[in-house]
């Protein structure tokens, strides 16, 4: 659903207020969860540092590069190009030795992408996008692969929410000179409330809840495992669409999940 709700706030408010005031949001409410659960927010000895750069490529740069790509690419040509990342990620848990190769690992990635991008084609929609918005969204798949390795290594052995409240604060030094002209100059009384619901959906689900809960997993079974979750987005959005829109499933759809 976020790939949705990310186009309805970008239109009216720009990727750089976007990202900005989501961000704002997402801190709100991180200190809130961590305080009214009474987490240690200290960084361990020596490991500021780690946390600030995992932190920084999660949630600064990634979507910094990720939006900008959104804005240029179309819906399909994002989605496709997105649901490469799992596969960047067990090829970076690879080379840093965080886990072993499997051919297993590569070619259930190679087939798993393959559907993924049947399910995107076969719901049809925007198809025209440019270069640059497709690369843009590529180089956002390898930060974030980058992210979620290093993020690995400060996580085990304490609680996700502390993890990622501690390191959220680094994304600001993208955001903020990426997104503070727009958020200033923006005209908030003609924003209208689709776009005000879709930045909270951002805000609470799409971003505290599920970076959350994705780090607890991160924790628990590992980088691949954990990134080949994102494999699931194209069949439930498929999924909602027919629930919701009643749009039936086209046989490519079918054929990809």
């Amino acid at each position: 659903m976020n790939f949705a709700f990310i186009k309805i706030s970008v239109g009216e408010l720009g990727p750089g207020a976007t990202s900005l005031l989501r961000a704002i949001g997402m801190m709100i409410v991180l200190l809130a969860a961590s305080i009214f659960t009474k987490k240690n927010l200290e960084y361990p000895e020596g490991k500021m540092k780690d946390y600030l750069w995992a932190g920084f490529l999660a949630n600064g740069l990634y979507m910094v590069l990720f939006l900008e790509g959104m804005l240029r690419a179309s819906a399909i040509q994002g989605a496709i190009v997105i649901s490469t990342a799992p596969i960047w990620v067990g090829g970076v848990a690879i080379l840093t030795k965080h886990e072993l190769f499997t051919w297993r690992l590569l070619i259930g990635g190679l087939i798993a992408c393959t559907g993924a991008a049947c399910v995107t084609i076969g719901g049809g929609g925007d198809t025209e996008g440019s270069r640059i918005g497709g690369a843009l969204v590529f180089v956002s798949a390898i930060v974030w692969a980058w992210s979620v390795i290093k993020m690995r290594e400060i996580v085990e052995g304490r609680p996700a929410l502390e993890v990622f409240t501690l390191a959220f604060p680094a994304g600001f030094i993208a955001l903020v000179p990426y997104g503070i002209v727009s958020a200033f100059q923006l005209d908030y009384a003609a924003v209208s409330w689709e776009a005000w619901g879709s930045l909270l959906y951002m805000v609470f689900f799409a971003g505290s809840m599920a970076f959350a809960l994705y780090y607890v997993g991160l924790s628990q079974v590992g980088p691949s495992k954990t990134a080949m979750t994102q494999f699931f987005i194209p069949p439930v959005a498929a999924l909602g669409a027919w629930i919701v829109l009643a749009k039936t499933p086209t046989t490519l759809q079918v054929i990809g999940v």
